[in-house]
Parts: structure tokens; sequence; C-alpha cells
């Protein structure tokens, strides 16, 4: 025996030799040695991984073994063998099995021209096929909707060694297309040459549904938005334009990137401004629900417009106040031609005139 092995059954090399391998073995037992025996010297040789209990821990190991029985004069005299702890490799190979087989996103290992290697069953699932077995019976190639599409992805991994989240469409075994990101790369030996391509495949089809759907929605509200006869403006707590609708140009001859990022107040009248901004406090606090008020501010040109305003708390998905939108409408004219004619109602004064005086 080597050193190795005195040191890994804790027993002084001395008092190694000589004795039994069973005397520090737990398992395998005595017993299955003798079973193992006959098989070994009629076949010469064995090698595999074998499971050990030592006997000074009492731990369970995985050891890489190679035995071969010796033979003098027609019969077998001796047994020699080499034995490698294991036991972190397997089980390292054990957890990404496991994991192999436990994630939710496909994964395929395949050759480059696109024989399936290895698949989980994730990837099975979302292919819809009864097994492993029977999805390996396909080329990768012939899973892409487009062919043409896997070509071209496998040309640019084997240019750029690997590539991420790339929208790809799949076929299902019963047909239905499927929307998928892939990510993937090639491995290669010491010359060079590209041993396998390995890669995961998401399906984001049901997000895909979610985006067009969402986009569907927006585009109603901003259609709904862009037709509304009133101005419309989002503001966060700290008073600063997170939104503004696009009819602001026709009120205020300015384009609603001008507003973005600037804070509430800015080119408004200054016997306004103090006002408005605690107006604005009182709704962001939640104490000003639906309030309703009038302010002057400046148009491109330079003249005062009078908008006339209600505001609201905007609440976000917790249930709290993350901001105040607020609706505005031009009432300019309005207010001008409300002050005409009450100066045309005003009554007319006349003076009191005495008899005497009109006489005279």
């Amino acid at each position: 025996a080597n050193r190795r092995l005195s040191e890994l059954v804790d027993v002084p090399f001395p008092q190694l030799i000589g004795c039994r391998l069973t005397d520090f073995i737990e398992t395998p037992t005595p017993a299955q040695f003798q079973q193992w025996l006959p098989r070994l010297l009629k076949s010469g040789s064995w090698s595999g991984i074998l499971p050990v209990k030592l006997k000074k821990d009492r731990e369970s190991r995985q050891f890489q073994c190679w035995v071969q029985a010796v033979s003098e004069d027609a019969g077998f005299t001796s047994i020699i063998g080499w034995a490698r702890d294991v036991t972190s490799e397997r089980q390292s190979e054990i957890r990404f099995t496991e994991l192999f087989a436990a994630l939710r996103e496909g994964i395929f290992l395949s050759s480059p021209d696109g024989e399936l290697l290895d698949v989980n069953p994730a990837l099975v699932r979302m292919l819809g096929y009864e097994s492993k077995q029977d999805l390996q019976s396909m080329n990768l190639r012939d899973v892409y909707l487009d062919p043409e599409q896997r070509d071209s992805l496998l040309r640019e991994v084997l240019e750029k060694g690997a590539i991420e989240d790339r929208a790809i469409i799949l076929r299902r075994k019963d047909g239905r297309a499927i929307h998928c990101l892939i990510s993937s790369a090639a491995t290669r030996d010491t010359a060079g040459h590209v041993l396998r391509i390995q890669g995961t495949i998401v399906d984001v089809s049901e997000r895909r549904q979610m985006e067009v759907h969402l986009h569907k929605e927006q585009e109603f509200v901003r259609s709904l938005v862009a037709s509304f006869p009133d101005v419309i403006a989002v503001l966060d707590l700290a008073g600063v334009y997170t939104f503004m609708s696009p009819l602001v140009q026709d009120v205020l001859g300015r384009p609603p990137a001008d507003f973005l990022g600037k804070s509430l107040g800015e080119s408004v009248h200054q016997d306004d401004a103090a006002k408005l901004r605690s107006t604005f406090q009182n709704v962001a606090l939640g104490q000003g629900t639906n309030s309703q008020f009038e302010y002057r501010t400046k148009h491109a040109n330079g003249t005062w417009r009078v908008l006339r305003a209600s505001a609201s708390p905007l609440y976000d998905a917790a249930g709290k106040i993350s901001g105040v939108v607020a609706s505005a409408r031009d009432v300019t004219e309005a207010k001008r031609t409300e002050q005409q004619v009450s100066q045309k109602e005003k009554p007319v004064s006349y003076t009191h005139l005495t008899l005497p005086t009109i006489l005279r």
C-alpha cells in the first residue's frame, strides 16, 4: 500500500501492512467482497465507482476504483488496484443533475449539426413531447419554425462564441408556434474544434401576449388622453412633471417635453405661485381631493393665460400616494367675456337734482 491509504484510514503505515482491507472498511462488507471475487477472477479486472464507508468516521464516500487479478503459474495470487476519492465531484454531479431536472428554463446540449445530446424535462414539456427520448429523436434544426433561423444563430455562435437572449420561434410537437428567448455557447477542445453547443431556452409566449395586450391598453389610454379637452399632467411628490399631455402645445404653445423634469410653478404668475404650491401640497398629503383652483401661467408668446385646474392624489399598487394628477382648461377668453358682461350690466348712476335747481 502507499502512504495515502495510511492517511485515508488513519492508521500508521507500519501497522497497515499485514492487515485486511476490511479491517478499516465498514461497507462493502467482507461477505460482499467474497461475492464479487469470483466475478473479478473470471473477468480479470474491474473499474467503476464504488460507495465506501470507512470505520473511522462512518461517512459514506464515493471512490473511483480499478482492480486487477494477478496470476502466476496458472493461478491467481493477488489483486492490485487503486482508488480515488471522488465524493465531492459526485456530489457536484448530483446537484447539477437535480438542478438540470428542476430548472424551469429549457436546457439543451447538441452537436454542431443539431443532434440533441441531452435535454432537461422543462424543454421536453415546453415543446410538448412525451419523453426525453421522443424529443431527442428530432434534430434541433427541425424544432425551429424557420430552420434558417437556427442556421443563422449557429453561425453567430461559432463566430462570437456565445449569444444571449435572442428571439426565436419554435414549433411544438402539436404544430403550435411558441415565442422564446435563446442563449447559447460553443464548447471547444484544445485544438479549437467545436465539441458541442449548449444553451437555455425560455418560453416568452405568455409574456409576449401580455406585452401586446398592455401595448393596446397603453395606446387606448394615449388616444383617450390626446382627445381629452383638458390638459392632463402628472407630478411626483416633489412637484416635478413626469407626464404632460400633447394638448399643452395648443394651450400654452410649448411641447410636452418642455415640462418633463421641470418643477411646478416655474412659469406661473408670481401672485399665484404660492397658492398653487400650497394646493399641490394639500393634494399630495391627501388633504385636498379633487381640489379646484385658477391660476395664471405664461404662454410661449409671452401673454398670460388663465387656467382652471383640478387635482387629485395618484396612488400606487400599495395604496400609497405616489404623486398628483391634474387637469387644466384654458378659461382666459371665458374670464374676459365674463368681465365685459359684468361691466355692461353695472347700474347707471344719475345725479339727483332738486326742483329749484331745474328751474334755475
